[in-house]
């Protein structure tokens, strides 16, 4: 049953974004659908790293009126952890931008399904994301709960800026930093208290290919604050090696339409 429902949820998406490319051409063209194909060096999420191996996480979203759906998976080229070469992991979401002008602002939830038969997780998450963009430095906040599982909370504050190399090309780069609740620290790391979790600094080198194609090649460093963090990641995230610190690679594809 919940394969079919991850089967309905990536059907549906992608059937929806053929139906707003079709209406696109009677409208004015715009960015109402989004897919991302990215090839990463490892799965590395709010500290968690769960693949050290190469793995695919294709992403698509729709937004129309305000409101965005979107599906993303996890794909694993290695059977290392997974025990297979496939999907471990299929995230939907469904959030929605409130209309003001001062920032952007957007709350939604998000469904995490495991999809490896032996996985012993589930999450389920409320979240609202406050960004201020502006040409120097853009702020934002994301606070993320569960209303299912841990019942705990976990905030994540970064800064990003863009620079313009060229007509088709940009850099960007970001910072972030999170912070996790003592039960969200229970549940992923196996510790108690509230503490400092992860934090990444990144560059993204965006080159446009086509007026709807890009090719975007990216490096991120992460690691994690705390050390009772790192001693729990080490006793019970099999993928997480020795060294804390992770350097990750990744190249993508990203269509718009």
């Amino acid at each position: 049953m919940k394969k079919c429902f991850i089967i309905v949820g990536f059907l549906g998406t992608a059937l929806l974004s053929t139906s707003l490319a079709q209406e696109a051409k009677d409208a004015p063209p715009s960015p109402s659908a989004y897919v991302q194909l990215p090839v990463l060096s490892a799965y590395n999420w709010r500290g968690q790293v769960t693949d050290d191996r190469l793995v695919i996480q294709p992403y698509m979203s729709v937004t129309r009126f305000g409101f965005t759906a979107s599906a993303w998976g996890n794909f694993s080229l290695d059977d290392k952890y997974t025990g297979k070469h496939g999907f471990s992991e299929v995230d939907l979401t469904l959030s929605y931008l409130i209309p003001v002008s001062f920032a952007e602002i957007s709350f939604g939830v998000i469904d995490y399904l495991p999809t490896v038969t032996n996985a012993n997780w589930s999450l389920h998450e409320m979240f609202i994301i406050a960004k201020y963009p502006n040409n120097w430095i853009t702020p934002r906040v994301e606070a993320y709960r569960s209303f299912d599982d841990y019942v705990g909370y976990y905030i994540l504050g970064g800064l990003s800026h863009q620079f313009e190399l060229g007509k088709k090309l940009a850099l960007t780069a970001d910072f972030y930093s999170g912070f996790g609740s003592s039960k969200w620290n229970v549940y992923s790391f196996g510790v108690d208290g509230n503490r400092m979790n992860d934090a990444a600094v990144s560059l993204a080198l965006k080159y446009q290919l086509t007026d709807t194609l890009y090719l975007t090649p990216s490096i991120k460093y992460a690691w994690l604050w705390d050390s009772v963090i790192k001693a729990g990641a080490k006793e019970i995230l099999p993928a997480t090696s020795s060294d804390s610190e992770m350097l990750i690679g990744g190249l993508a594809l990203e269509y718009s339409f």
